[in-house]
């Protein structure tokens, strides 16, 4: 799961809207104080709001573990409460992966990639002092548009299924004789489950001149006949079973649909005599309706247009919702059923399932879920990482993560000796001329405990001294070394990897990243930075063929009279940047030397 786009409007120095295309290595560049930072702050606000929120109603989470970011008003571009904050993220999501029995025709044949993307729109409300979700928006492809729009909706009650499980409820006989409830489909009770909720995300707006919808158009409208022939014939075979419909034989379509609605009805008429319960003769009443429908439905596609698509997709849709756990929708939702059961437009969900419909709610929430995967795998390593100590205490803690300041660094390379050797092979690529080791302490006082220090011997020298008596520099890279070769599959959000670090270091981090982005490791970084070296390094590595210039993005953000801007700086096959640099950046020493 890999972020491939991420736009902010409104948050802090930034007005925006303003895109960042993201990259497995993402370097963010500028001033101090132009904002960079604030996009890694933003990240962590989604992901500390995902893993700490304790009500699910708490829209975004300010003060967190991760960063704290005060309130709305602090963290609103200009303090201006009134100004709405979004966000946008696009997630290269393995649609065939992830949805096997959805996924293959709907990639295959529709999607032109495996981009999915959501934007989530939120409000300030003055009165009650608190933030409100204004909107979520599914986009889908590289189109600049959305693909549908939902909004949240008071309500009490609602019934909460599988989507396109309508039809086959909608359809069923249950007019209490058992092999009427025998022969037709009875939904299982994980399909279908009654939630009380406050609030949920109603479909508000599909928009069907969307490529995706084009395409799915000359993909399967002439299936759309064939489907509904499927459909119900899957129908009358389940009632064959009983009395009256034993020994029919397979004839024109038209023929036994209607013979079928006939033996039916008289069949249905019979125990209609029989019981006279006001109930189940109403119940029969509805049943022989939607016998009526079914007859109508065999020639419902003939001469069908788009236009008529939109019309019956309109009409099964207003039904369609999503409930949300703090801002992320989290469940599909079918609204008001019991008054629509009796539609026949729900008769059409499953001829349209059968189609691959590329239905909205489903999208929603597969890249909903791909989202929450993706903040879930963020890894933070902060500007300033802790201080090396003499010895250390072995903590309980099973953790993959150094922590935003490294402080779990000793624990991990106690418990996980392979990534000791790691760190040390990286080490020797370094050229640092040391081993780290990990020496418990053996004196009297200590023999029985959990204490043990960080070593490092010198190659030279043979010398064994400690972490904290080497320099500064070493005991800040390591965590970043470590966690680089520790993740799978994760972001690294990294502030300020260069502090005290020697410029030729900075270089070889460069390589670290780039080794750390493909197999096994497969992880993406996202870099807020001043380092030349580490750039001009990342450079290189696509002149020797070692990266291609799509995996790496280059953002200058700078500060301007309306917020910050983010400004994509290209690099061709050569490594040499397309774009110019804004003045004043990296020209430091040309000045010095010959201003």
């Amino acid at each position: 799961m890999m972020l491939r786009e991420y736009q902010l409007t409104n948050f802090k120095a930034f007005g925006g809207p303003e895109t960042m295309p993201i990259r497995p290595i993402t370097l963010i560049y500028g001033p101090n104080s132009s904002g960079k930072s604030s996009v890694l702050q933003s990240l962590l606000l989604l992901k500390q709001t995902l893993q700490e929120a304790e009500n699910p109603e708490t829209l975004l989470v300010a003060k967190g573990n991760l960063v704290n970011l005060g309130s709305y008003r602090e963290f609103i571009h200009r303090h201006d409460v009134s100004a709405p904050f979004s966000f946008k993220v696009v997630l290269d999501i393995d649609i065939l992966k992830t949805i096997t029995s959805f996924g293959k025709p709907l990639s295959e044949n529709l999607l032109e990639n495996n981009l999915l993307g959501l934007q989530f729109a939120f409000d300030y409300d003055q009165n009650r002092a608190n933030i409100v979700l204004s909107n979520v928006q599914l986009f889908i492809g590289e189109e600049p548009s959305p693909a549908a729009i939902y909004k949240p909706q008071k309500r009490d009650i609602i019934e909460n299924e599988n989507p396109f499980s309508s039809f086959r409820q909608a359809m069923q006989l249950s007019i209490g004789e058992d092999k009427f409830k025998q022969d037709i489909y009875t939904p299982q009770d994980s399909d279908i489950e009654r939630e009380e909720v406050e609030s949920f995300l109603k479909l508000d707006f599909i928009n069907y001149k969307h490529s995706v919808w084009q395409a799915w158009w000359e993909k399967y409208s002439s299936l759309l006949p064939r489907e509904t022939e499927k459909e119900l014939l899957r129908l009358f075979e389940a009632l064959k079973l009983h009395e009256g419909c034993k020994g029919w034989r397979k004839k024109t379509w038209t023929n036994l649909l209607t013979e079928k609605s006939r033996d039916l009805k008289k069949e249905l008429e019979i125990y209609l005599k029989i019981n006279e319960d006001p109930l189940f003769q109403k119940n029969i009443e509805i049943k022989l309706n939607q016998i009526e429908s079914l007859r109508r439905l065999g020639s419902y596609f003939d001469n069908y247009s788009f236009e008529k698509v939109q019309e019956d997709l309109s009409n099964l849709t207003q039904f369609t919702g999503l409930s949300y756990r703090n801002f992320f929708p989290v469940q599909c939702l079918n609204i008001d059923k019991k008054e629509s059961s009796n539609s026949e437009v729900w008769k059409l969900s499953e001829v349209y399932k059968g189609c691959w419909i590329p239905e909205s709610s489903l999208l929603t929430m597969l890249a909903s879920s791909g989202f929450r995967s993706f903040l879930n795998s963020v890894v933070y390593i902060g500007p300033l990482r802790e201080y090396p100590e003499r010895f250390y205490i072995l903590s309980d803690n099973l953790t993959k993560q150094v922590g935003k300041s490294g402080k779990m660094l000793p624990d991990i390379l106690f418990k996980d000796r392979n990534i000791l050797k790691l760190l040390n092979e990286q080490l020797t690529r370094f050229g640092l001329g040391y081993e780290l080791k990990i020496s418990p302490l053996t004196v009297e006082d200590y023999a029985n405990t959990d204490f043990f220090a960080l070593r490092l011997i010198d190659k030279y020298t043979g010398v064994n001294v400690s972490l904290a008596d080497v320099g500064f520099g070493i005991s800040q890279v390591l965590p970043i070394i470590v966690q680089s070769m520790l993740s799978r599959e994760s972001t690294l959000l990294i502030e300020q990897p260069e502090i005290h670090i020697h410029p030729r270091l900075q270089a070889e981090l460069g390589s670290l990243l780039a080794e750390c982005t493909k197999p096994p490791f497969r992880n993406q970084f996202i870099i807020e930075t001043h380092s030349e070296h580490l750039m001009l390094r990342l450079q290189k590595l696509i002149r020797k063929g070692e990266l291609k210039p799509d995996d790496v993005s280059v953002i200058y953000v700078d500060r301007g009279s309306d917020g910050s801007k983010c400004l994509h700086l290209r690099l061709d096959e050569e490594g040499d940047f397309i774009d110019e640099w804004p003045d004043g950046f990296f020209e430091e020493d040309f000045n010095e030397i010959f201003g």
